[in-house]
């Protein structure tokens, strides 16, 4: 019969071991560049073999989608989607068409942009996505599909954060903000359209990015 400490001896080990490795995580979470990793996951793309330049990747319409990039105040570059209505994308086909796939230099130029603009029923939904990944992650794309074909005049624009797929700098509180400000600045100022007709929606991480925005938009004269 074993005695009592040939069996709690084994017992103390396994638990000092516990122990150790979750002292030794909680450590490395006091180190800030750690806590961005583990906060924003933001290098874990999940979209490795895609080129978010190229949404026909993800089934959409041949320049269904408009991949732009937009700067930020602090001199970052943020990549964008512009998803069209699929009503409004059928109506304006051919001229679609007559377009070049891929990132598009000159946005406010762009056909889609100006079948936004020009529309005066056009609803904008501006998606900010959580955690990890980028514009075309997970059920991202059909979330942006389902957005556009819910209604005929429904547009979608989305971003990745700073240190998200091809967008630069690094991630924190303050910058996802100003991001998010950037994007909203964007269909405000620069495309025209009026607040009555724009829906922020979030999920995930991007609720917080949202909730912010929101706040800070109201807090203007």
């Amino acid at each position: 019969m074993p005695t009592a400490s040939a069996v709690t001896t084994p017992l103390f080990g396994t638990v000092a071991g516990i122990v150790a490795v979750y002292l030794g995580f909680v450590s490395l979470l006091t180190i800030p560049v750690i806590q961005d990793h583990v906060i924003y996951l933001h290098k874990v793309t999940l979209t490795w073999s895609q080129d978010v330049n190229i949404p026909e990747q993800w089934g959409f319409l041949r320049n269904q989608v408009t991949p732009f990039h937009l700067k930020t105040p602090d001199g970052e570059t943020l990549k964008a989607w512009h998803i069209l209505p699929l009503q409004t994308y059928h109506e304006n086909i051919e001229e679609l068409k007559r377009e070049p796939i891929g990132l598009c230099e000159s946005i406010k130029k762009s056909t889609s942009i100006k079948l936004l603009k020009e529309d005066p029923t056009a609803q904008l939904v501006i998606y900010f996505h959580g955690a990890a990944g980028t514009l075309g992650s997970g059920w991202r794309p059909q979330s942006y599909g389902a957005m556009s074909a819910a209604a005929p005049n429904t547009h979608v624009l989305a971003i990745d954060y700073r240190s998200f797929g091809s967008s630069t700098g690094w991630p924190s509180e303050a910058g996802l903000l100003t991001d998010a400000l950037t994007l909203a600045k964007f269909a405000l100022d620069d495309v025209g359209i009026p607040p009555d007709r724009i829906v922020v929606f979030a999920q995930s991480l991007g609720t917080a990015v949202a909730t912010t925005l929101v706040h800070t938009l109201a807090l203007r004269p």
